[in-house]
Protein backbone atom coordinates (compact mmCIF):
# COMPACT_ATOMS: atom_id res chain seq x y z
CA UNK A 1 0.00 0.00 0.00
CA UNK A 2 2.97 2.62 1.09
CA UNK A 3 4.82 1.30 -2.44
CA UNK A 4 2.03 2.11 -4.27
CA UNK A 5 1.17 5.46 -2.97
CA UNK A 6 5.22 6.38 -3.68
CA UNK A 7 4.56 4.98 -7.30
CA UNK A 8 1.00 7.41 -7.49
CA UNK A 9 3.46 10.47 -5.93
CA UNK A 10 6.24 9.44 -8.71
CA UNK A 11 3.76 10.26 -11.65
CA UNK A 12 2.15 13.12 -10.13
CA UNK A 13 2.37 16.62 -12.35
CA UNK A 14 4.55 17.50 -9.70
CA UNK A 15 7.08 14.65 -9.89
CA UNK A 16 7.15 15.47 -14.19
CA UNK A 17 7.98 19.10 -13.02
CA UNK A 18 10.98 17.82 -10.86
CA UNK A 19 12.17 15.18 -13.85
CA UNK A 20 12.36 18.19 -16.06
CA UNK A 21 13.50 20.60 -14.25
CA UNK A 22 16.34 18.18 -12.74
CA UNK A 23 17.34 17.25 -16.68
CA UNK A 24 17.41 20.92 -17.38
CA UNK A 25 20.15 21.66 -14.76
CA UNK A 26 22.01 18.36 -15.08
CA UNK A 27 21.94 19.15 -19.31
CA UNK A 28 23.01 22.84 -18.53
CA UNK A 29 25.44 21.91 -15.91
CA UNK A 30 27.08 19.98 -18.81
CA UNK A 31 27.14 22.63 -20.96
CA UNK A 32 28.70 24.88 -18.53
CA UNK A 33 31.71 22.41 -18.04
CA UNK A 34 32.16 22.04 -21.36
CA UNK A 35 32.30 25.67 -21.71
CA UNK A 36 35.04 25.53 -18.77
CA UNK A 37 36.98 22.54 -20.35
CA UNK A 38 37.43 24.56 -23.65
CA UNK A 39 38.75 27.88 -21.47
CA UNK A 40 41.12 25.52 -19.74
CA UNK A 41 42.66 24.21 -22.39
CA UNK A 42 43.02 27.35 -24.50
CA UNK A 43 44.92 29.78 -21.55
CA UNK A 44 47.81 29.85 -19.42
CA UNK A 45 47.25 28.14 -15.61
CA UNK A 46 47.89 31.70 -14.46
CA UNK A 47 45.36 33.51 -16.49
CA UNK A 48 43.03 30.20 -15.49
CA UNK A 49 43.43 30.88 -12.18
CA UNK A 50 42.49 34.52 -12.44
CA UNK A 51 39.27 33.72 -14.35
CA UNK A 52 38.33 31.03 -11.45
CA UNK A 53 38.26 34.04 -9.13
CA UNK A 54 36.28 36.34 -11.31
CA UNK A 55 33.73 33.58 -11.76
CA UNK A 56 34.01 32.79 -7.83
CA UNK A 57 33.10 37.05 -7.65
CA UNK A 58 30.63 36.11 -10.25
CA UNK A 59 28.67 33.41 -8.63
CA UNK A 60 29.00 34.62 -4.99
CA UNK A 61 27.95 38.24 -5.16
CA UNK A 62 24.88 37.62 -6.30
CA UNK A 63 23.87 35.61 -3.59
CA UNK A 64 24.21 38.83 -1.51
CA UNK A 65 22.46 40.83 -3.32
CA UNK A 66 19.47 38.74 -3.41
CA UNK A 67 18.92 39.39 0.43
CA UNK A 68 16.16 36.52 0.65
CA UNK A 69 13.93 38.10 -1.59
CA UNK A 70 13.73 35.10 -4.41
CA UNK A 71 12.84 32.80 -2.07
CA UNK A 72 10.11 35.00 -0.10
CA UNK A 73 8.84 36.48 -3.48
CA UNK A 74 8.27 32.72 -4.50
CA UNK A 75 6.82 31.69 -1.21
CA UNK A 76 3.81 35.00 -0.87
CA UNK A 77 3.74 35.13 -4.61
CA UNK A 78 2.95 31.05 -5.05
CA UNK A 79 0.41 31.80 -2.08
CA UNK A 80 -1.45 34.19 -3.90
CA UNK A 81 -1.72 32.12 -6.83
CA UNK A 82 -3.15 29.28 -4.56
CA UNK A 83 -5.86 31.35 -3.58
CA UNK A 84 -6.80 32.86 -7.00
CA UNK A 85 -5.47 36.15 -6.33
CA UNK A 86 -3.57 36.39 -9.87
CA UNK A 87 -3.31 40.35 -9.04
CA UNK A 88 -1.87 40.25 -5.74
CA UNK A 89 1.00 37.55 -6.86
CA UNK A 90 1.45 40.29 -9.46
CA UNK A 91 2.21 43.19 -7.14
CA UNK A 92 4.86 40.59 -5.55
CA UNK A 93 6.46 39.86 -8.45
CA UNK A 94 7.29 43.25 -9.37
CA UNK A 95 8.15 45.05 -6.39
CA UNK A 96 10.49 42.27 -5.66
CA UNK A 97 12.19 42.72 -9.19
CA UNK A 98 12.31 46.46 -8.39
CA UNK A 99 14.17 45.43 -5.42
CA UNK A 100 16.29 43.24 -6.95
CA UNK A 101 17.68 45.18 -10.08
CA UNK A 102 18.39 48.06 -6.93
CA UNK A 103 20.50 45.77 -4.73
CA UNK A 104 22.08 44.12 -8.04
CA UNK A 105 22.64 47.32 -10.08
CA UNK A 106 24.36 48.32 -6.63
CA UNK A 107 26.30 45.66 -5.85
CA UNK A 108 27.54 46.02 -9.77
CA UNK A 109 28.82 49.63 -9.18
CA UNK A 110 30.48 48.80 -5.71
CA UNK A 111 32.38 45.83 -7.57
CA UNK A 112 33.77 48.15 -10.46
CA UNK A 113 34.28 50.91 -7.25
CA UNK A 114 36.45 48.32 -5.29
CA UNK A 115 38.23 46.14 -7.96
CA UNK A 116 41.50 47.56 -8.16
CA UNK A 117 41.49 47.19 -3.79
CA UNK A 118 40.54 43.50 -4.23
CA UNK A 119 42.65 43.09 -7.13
CA UNK A 120 45.89 44.50 -4.77
CA UNK A 121 45.11 43.87 -1.14
CA UNK A 122 42.92 40.83 -1.12
CA UNK A 123 44.25 38.77 -3.73
CA UNK A 124 47.67 40.55 -4.45
CA UNK A 125 46.98 40.57 -8.44
CA UNK A 126 46.84 44.24 -9.77
CA UNK A 127 46.45 42.25 -13.03
CA UNK A 128 42.26 41.52 -11.43
CA UNK A 129 41.43 44.90 -11.47
CA UNK A 130 40.10 44.84 -15.34
CA UNK A 131 38.64 41.39 -14.84
CA UNK A 132 36.77 42.03 -11.61
CA UNK A 133 35.60 45.76 -12.85
CA UNK A 134 33.93 43.09 -16.11
CA UNK A 135 32.26 41.21 -13.45
CA UNK A 136 30.17 44.47 -12.05
CA UNK A 137 28.62 44.23 -15.12
CA UNK A 138 27.86 40.07 -14.98
CA UNK A 139 26.82 40.56 -11.46
CA UNK A 140 24.21 42.89 -12.26
CA UNK A 141 22.85 40.02 -15.27
CA UNK A 142 23.23 37.25 -12.88
CA UNK A 143 21.30 38.62 -10.25
CA UNK A 144 18.35 39.75 -12.48
CA UNK A 145 18.47 36.52 -14.59
CA UNK A 146 18.50 34.71 -10.79
CA UNK A 147 15.04 36.63 -9.79
CA UNK A 148 13.50 35.92 -13.31
CA UNK A 149 14.14 31.97 -12.73
CA UNK A 150 12.57 32.38 -9.24
CA UNK A 151 9.59 34.50 -10.67
CA UNK A 152 8.80 31.84 -13.79
CA UNK A 153 9.22 29.04 -10.51
CA UNK A 154 6.50 30.81 -9.06
CA UNK A 155 3.86 30.60 -11.87
CA UNK A 156 4.84 26.79 -12.12
CA UNK A 157 6.33 27.91 -16.27
CA UNK A 158 9.36 25.50 -15.81
CA UNK A 159 9.47 24.40 -19.25
CA UNK A 160 10.57 27.73 -20.20
CA UNK A 161 12.48 27.92 -17.71
CA UNK A 162 14.58 25.07 -18.74
CA UNK A 163 14.39 25.89 -22.34
CA UNK A 164 15.80 29.52 -20.77
CA UNK A 165 18.55 28.19 -19.22
CA UNK A 166 19.63 25.58 -21.89
CA UNK A 167 20.16 28.52 -24.11
CA UNK A 168 21.81 30.60 -22.33
CA UNK A 169 24.45 28.22 -21.66
CA UNK A 170 24.62 27.46 -25.27
CA UNK A 171 25.73 30.92 -26.19
CA UNK A 172 28.46 30.15 -23.56
CA UNK A 173 29.77 27.08 -25.15
CA UNK A 174 29.18 28.76 -28.97
CA UNK A 175 31.42 31.55 -27.55
CA UNK A 176 34.15 29.75 -26.30
CA UNK A 177 34.22 27.34 -29.57
CA UNK A 178 34.27 30.63 -31.12
CA UNK A 179 37.10 32.11 -29.55
CA UNK A 180 38.63 28.75 -29.86
CA UNK A 181 38.74 28.74 -33.13
CA UNK A 182 39.54 32.13 -33.52
CA UNK A 183 42.25 31.92 -30.85
CA UNK A 184 41.41 34.93 -29.20
CA UNK A 185 40.65 32.90 -26.03
CA UNK A 186 41.99 34.41 -23.03
CA UNK A 187 41.01 35.25 -18.91
CA UNK A 188 39.24 38.34 -20.01
CA UNK A 189 37.28 36.86 -22.87
CA UNK A 190 36.50 33.90 -20.61
CA UNK A 191 35.32 36.35 -17.93
CA UNK A 192 32.89 38.67 -20.52
CA UNK A 193 31.63 35.34 -21.83
CA UNK A 194 30.42 34.42 -18.34
CA UNK A 195 29.47 38.05 -17.89
CA UNK A 196 27.53 39.11 -20.62
CA UNK A 197 25.70 35.52 -21.31
CA UNK A 198 23.16 35.63 -18.86
CA UNK A 199 21.56 39.08 -20.96
CA UNK A 200 20.02 36.55 -23.11
CA UNK A 201 17.98 34.89 -19.71
CA UNK A 202 17.34 38.34 -18.67
CA UNK A 203 15.68 39.65 -22.49
CA UNK A 204 13.49 36.20 -22.53
CA UNK A 205 12.51 36.16 -19.07
CA UNK A 206 11.56 39.33 -19.38
CA UNK A 207 9.21 38.87 -22.62
CA UNK A 208 8.27 35.59 -20.73
CA UNK A 209 5.92 38.24 -18.11
CA UNK A 210 6.05 41.00 -19.71
CA UNK A 211 1.89 40.52 -19.00
CA UNK A 212 2.18 41.07 -15.59
CA UNK A 213 5.76 43.00 -15.07
CA UNK A 214 4.73 46.36 -17.73
CA UNK A 215 1.73 47.46 -15.17
CA UNK A 216 1.80 50.28 -12.45
CA UNK A 217 2.57 49.60 -9.52
CA UNK A 218 1.19 51.28 -6.48
CA UNK A 219 2.57 50.07 -3.50
CA UNK A 220 6.17 48.94 -4.09
CA UNK A 221 7.60 50.02 -0.88
CA UNK A 222 4.98 48.81 1.64
CA UNK A 223 5.35 45.52 -0.08
CA UNK A 224 8.93 45.25 -0.15
CA UNK A 225 8.78 46.36 3.57
CA UNK A 226 6.56 43.36 4.05
CA UNK A 227 8.81 40.84 2.54
CA UNK A 228 11.72 41.68 3.54
CA UNK A 229 11.71 41.03 7.65
CA UNK A 230 10.88 36.79 6.27
CA UNK A 231 14.51 37.86 3.38
CA UNK A 232 16.65 38.64 6.31
CA UNK A 233 16.52 35.53 7.68
CA UNK A 234 16.48 33.44 4.44
CA UNK A 235 19.36 35.54 3.69
CA UNK A 236 21.54 34.33 6.76
CA UNK A 237 20.07 30.55 6.05
CA UNK A 238 20.95 30.58 2.25
CA UNK A 239 24.70 31.96 4.19
CA UNK A 240 25.45 29.53 5.68
CA UNK A 241 24.02 26.68 3.82
CA UNK A 242 26.30 27.89 1.53
CA UNK A 243 29.26 27.53 3.80
CA UNK A 244 29.13 24.87 5.61
CA UNK A 245 30.17 22.40 3.17
CA UNK A 246 33.30 24.11 2.48
CA UNK A 247 34.16 24.45 6.37
CA UNK A 248 35.15 20.85 6.34
CA UNK A 249 38.30 21.53 3.71
CA UNK A 250 39.44 24.63 5.62
CA UNK A 251 39.67 23.07 8.60
CA UNK A 252 41.40 20.20 7.44
CA UNK A 253 44.14 22.14 5.90
CA UNK A 254 44.66 24.25 8.75
CA UNK A 255 44.55 21.37 11.22
CA UNK A 256 46.36 18.75 9.05
CA UNK A 257 47.90 19.04 5.90
CA UNK A 258 47.13 19.62 2.18
CA UNK A 259 46.83 15.83 1.57
CA UNK A 260 44.08 15.89 3.91
CA UNK A 261 42.22 18.26 2.76
CA UNK A 262 42.85 16.71 -1.00
CA UNK A 263 41.03 13.30 0.27
CA UNK A 264 38.05 14.91 1.68
CA UNK A 265 37.72 17.52 -0.95
CA UNK A 266 37.79 14.64 -3.85
CA UNK A 267 34.78 13.11 -1.66
CA UNK A 268 33.23 16.99 -1.72
CA UNK A 269 33.07 16.86 -5.21
CA UNK A 270 32.11 13.56 -6.25
CA UNK A 271 28.75 14.60 -4.33
CA UNK A 272 28.03 17.83 -6.40
CA UNK A 273 25.00 16.29 -7.72
CA UNK A 274 23.42 16.40 -4.67
CA UNK A 275 23.30 20.58 -5.16
CA UNK A 276 22.08 20.48 -8.25
CA UNK A 277 18.97 17.81 -6.98
CA UNK A 278 18.19 19.99 -4.13
CA UNK A 279 18.05 22.52 -6.24
CA UNK A 280 15.88 21.01 -8.89
CA UNK A 281 13.68 19.54 -6.12
CA UNK A 282 13.19 23.23 -4.50
CA UNK A 283 12.49 25.19 -7.69
CA UNK A 284 9.45 23.26 -8.32
CA UNK A 285 8.34 21.51 -4.35
CA UNK A 286 8.55 25.21 -2.86
CA UNK A 287 5.98 26.91 -5.08
CA UNK A 288 3.86 23.75 -4.47
CA UNK A 289 4.39 23.65 -1.06
CA UNK A 290 3.29 27.76 -0.99
CA UNK A 291 -0.01 27.41 -2.61
CA UNK A 292 -1.28 24.73 0.48
CA UNK A 293 -4.26 26.23 2.29
CA UNK A 294 -5.23 23.94 5.06
CA UNK A 295 -2.70 22.42 7.52
CA UNK A 296 -4.46 19.05 6.67
CA UNK A 297 -2.06 19.21 3.00
CA UNK A 298 0.97 19.88 4.88
CA UNK A 299 0.72 17.26 6.82
CA UNK A 300 -0.37 14.17 4.01
CA UNK A 301 2.46 16.16 2.33
CA UNK A 302 5.20 15.31 4.85
CA UNK A 303 3.86 11.99 5.48
CA UNK A 304 4.23 10.77 2.09
CA UNK A 305 7.52 12.40 1.61
CA UNK A 306 8.94 10.94 4.14
CA UNK A 307 8.25 7.48 3.05
CA UNK A 308 10.19 8.47 -0.57
CA UNK A 309 13.03 9.48 1.60
CA UNK A 310 12.88 5.68 3.31
CA UNK A 311 12.83 4.38 0.28
CA UNK A 312 16.49 6.56 -1.15
CA UNK A 313 17.62 5.95 1.99
CA UNK A 314 17.73 2.29 1.25
CA UNK A 315 18.92 2.91 -2.50
CA UNK A 316 22.09 4.99 -1.02
CA UNK A 317 22.86 1.94 1.60
CA UNK A 318 22.98 -0.49 -1.89
CA UNK A 319 24.86 2.18 -3.81
CA UNK A 320 27.95 2.36 -0.94
CA UNK A 321 28.74 -0.98 -1.88
CA UNK A 322 29.70 -0.13 -4.99
CA UNK A 323 31.18 3.19 -3.96
CA UNK A 324 35.15 2.06 -3.49
CA UNK A 325 35.46 0.52 -7.04
CA UNK A 326 34.13 3.74 -8.61
CA UNK A 327 36.66 5.81 -7.09
CA UNK A 328 39.63 3.65 -7.64
CA UNK A 329 38.68 3.06 -11.38
CA UNK A 330 38.45 6.60 -11.63
CA UNK A 331 40.71 8.05 -9.47
CA UNK A 332 43.22 4.94 -8.42
CA UNK A 333 44.53 3.48 -4.99
CA UNK A 334 46.09 6.96 -3.73
CA UNK A 335 42.77 8.63 -3.25
CA UNK A 336 41.40 5.29 -1.51
CA UNK A 337 41.10 6.76 1.47
CA UNK A 338 38.25 8.91 0.01
CA UNK A 339 35.84 5.84 -0.41
CA UNK A 340 35.09 6.05 3.56
CA UNK A 341 34.98 10.41 3.57
CA UNK A 342 32.67 9.86 0.37
CA UNK A 343 30.28 7.23 2.05
CA UNK A 344 29.39 9.47 4.93
CA UNK A 345 29.17 12.28 2.61
CA UNK A 346 26.28 10.47 0.60
CA UNK A 347 24.29 9.49 4.16
CA UNK A 348 24.49 13.67 4.80
CA UNK A 349 23.79 14.91 1.71
CA UNK A 350 20.52 12.65 1.94
CA UNK A 351 19.50 13.86 5.41
CA UNK A 352 20.57 17.53 4.05
CA UNK A 353 18.36 16.80 0.80
CA UNK A 354 15.29 16.02 3.18
CA UNK A 355 15.83 18.75 5.49
CA UNK A 356 16.27 21.37 2.78
CA UNK A 357 13.46 20.28 0.25
CA UNK A 358 11.08 19.12 2.39
CA UNK A 359 10.93 20.87 5.80
CA UNK A 360 12.55 24.14 5.06
CA UNK A 361 10.31 24.28 1.98
CA UNK A 362 7.30 23.81 4.45
CA UNK A 363 8.67 26.18 7.10
CA UNK A 364 9.07 28.84 4.40
CA UNK A 365 5.40 28.34 3.45
CA UNK A 366 4.40 28.59 6.72
CA UNK A 367 6.52 32.18 7.39
CA UNK A 368 8.92 30.04 9.97
CA UNK A 369 11.61 31.22 8.28
CA UNK A 370 13.41 32.26 11.53
CA UNK A 371 13.28 28.75 12.95
CA UNK A 372 15.07 27.79 9.49
CA UNK A 373 17.90 30.57 10.01
CA UNK A 374 18.76 29.61 13.95
CA UNK A 375 18.84 25.97 13.10
CA UNK A 376 21.16 26.64 10.39
CA UNK A 377 23.38 29.13 12.08
CA UNK A 378 23.79 26.57 14.88
CA UNK A 379 24.82 24.12 12.61
CA UNK A 380 27.70 25.64 11.11
CA UNK A 381 28.79 26.86 14.28
CA UNK A 382 28.53 23.17 15.72
CA UNK A 383 30.29 22.33 12.70
CA UNK A 384 33.47 24.59 13.35
CA UNK A 385 33.56 23.25 16.88
CA UNK A 386 33.49 19.59 16.80
CA UNK A 387 36.35 19.22 13.56
CA UNK A 388 38.65 21.77 16.07
CA UNK A 389 38.28 19.14 18.54
CA UNK A 390 38.07 15.98 16.76
CA UNK A 391 39.88 16.31 13.51
CA UNK A 392 42.94 15.31 15.50
CA UNK A 393 41.17 11.76 16.67
CA UNK A 394 39.72 11.17 13.68
CA UNK A 395 41.50 12.74 10.96
CA UNK A 396 39.73 13.48 7.35
CA UNK A 397 36.61 11.41 7.95
CA UNK A 398 35.61 14.19 10.65
CA UNK A 399 33.57 16.71 8.75
CA UNK A 400 31.88 14.15 7.09
CA UNK A 401 30.75 12.62 9.90
CA UNK A 402 29.95 15.45 11.62
CA UNK A 403 27.85 16.73 8.64
CA UNK A 404 25.65 13.47 8.82
CA UNK A 405 25.14 13.61 12.90
CA UNK A 406 24.41 17.40 12.56
CA UNK A 407 21.76 16.80 9.73
CA UNK A 408 20.02 14.41 11.51
CA UNK A 409 19.94 16.21 14.60
CA UNK A 410 19.11 19.54 12.88
CA UNK A 411 16.20 17.72 10.43
CA UNK A 412 14.55 15.80 13.93
CA UNK A 413 14.61 18.97 15.59
CA UNK A 414 12.53 20.84 12.40
CA UNK A 415 10.67 17.50 11.70
CA UNK A 416 9.14 17.60 15.61
CA UNK A 417 8.76 21.44 15.34
CA UNK A 418 6.83 20.78 12.04
CA UNK A 419 4.53 18.60 13.39
CA UNK A 420 4.03 20.42 16.51
CA UNK A 421 3.04 23.51 14.94
CA UNK A 422 0.87 21.20 12.70
CA UNK A 423 -0.67 19.70 15.77
CA UNK A 424 -1.18 23.04 17.65
CA UNK A 425 -2.58 24.56 14.53
CA UNK A 426 -5.49 21.82 14.31
CA UNK A 427 -6.35 21.80 17.94
CA UNK A 428 -6.48 25.83 18.23
CA UNK A 429 -8.85 25.37 15.03
CA UNK A 430 -10.67 22.78 17.14
CA UNK A 431 -11.35 24.41 19.74
CA UNK A 432 -12.47 27.72 17.96
CA UNK A 433 -14.99 25.17 16.05
CA UNK A 434 -16.15 24.32 19.29
CA UNK A 435 -16.58 27.72 20.34
CA UNK A 436 -18.92 28.91 17.65
CA UNK A 437 -20.68 25.98 17.77
CA UNK A 438 -21.66 26.77 21.45
CA UNK A 439 -22.45 30.28 20.75
CA UNK A 440 -25.07 28.87 18.88
CA UNK A 441 -28.81 29.66 19.75
CA UNK A 442 -30.93 26.55 20.72
CA UNK A 443 -33.68 25.51 18.91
Amino acid sequence: MAISSSLKILKSQVSRHISLVLAGNIFAAGLGFISLLLISRNISVGDFGLFSISLSMLLMAPLFTSLGIDTTMTTYASSYLGKGDFKQASEVTKAAIIFRFISSFAAGIGMFFIAPFLAKNVFHYPELTDLLRLTSLGILLVSLFNHLKAVLYSYRMFKKYVVILILVDLVKLSAALILTHRSKMSAYSAVAIFSASPLLGVILGTWVIRKDFFTPLKHTKKIILHLLPSSKWIFLSDITKQVFPSIGTFMLVKMLDSKAAGIYGLALNLTYIFPILISSFNSVLLPEISRFQKISQFETYLKKSLKILMYMAAAAIIFSFFSGKFILFFFGRRYADSIIVFDWLIFSYLVAAGNSVLLCSILYSLKKTRIVALADMTRLLAMVLGCFFLIPLLGATTPAILALILNITIGTFLLLYVFEHINRTKLSRLKLDSSSCAALPDI
